[in-house]
């Protein structure tokens, strides 16, 4: 298999930028202070997601339907989704933390990461549909 041309070699940078921010906020404590800010965390991390596995599957499957990259983006983003959940459970286990108050927050944080890998899902897919001007 032929590695990642030179401009989708950086396809991780989208996740990194985000767990960067979210390594920031927990730090500076931001989550207590806006709790409003959980949510569009969760939003930007799938859409990173998103971004990144539309771009590998592309290369590496071009010949996919749209709808088929559709389901596999939102199914990649919602697995990386659910192992942030159990990774947040397993830190309020071990160190009695808060970083999910309840069912509902968790709840909450793996519908706006679907979301966010949909929202970025269907406008790559759309915008790598238009045709380029030359």
């Amino acid at each position: 298999m032929n590695a990642l041309p030179s401009h989708n070699k950086n396809i991780w940078i989208y996740p990194l930028i985000v767990l960067i921010v979210h390594a920031i906020a927990t730090y500076t404590g931001l989550y207590f202070t806006y709790t409003w800010f959980d949510s569009p965390m969760h939003l930007a991390g799938g859409a990173a997601i998103g971004i990144s596995a539309f771009y590998f599957l592309k290369y590496y499957i071009p010949d996919l339907t749209a709808w088929i990259l559709v389901i596999l983006i939102i199914s990649l983003a919602g697995l990386a989704a659910v192992g942030w959940e159990f990774f947040e459970f397993a830190l309020d286990y071990k160190f009695h933390s808060q970083h999910q108050p309840g069912l509902i927050d968790t709840m909450k944080d793996l519908y706006f990461g679907l979301v966010g890998a949909s929202i970025s899902a269907f406008m790559l897919i759309k915008k790598s549909r238009k045709p380029t001007v030359k």
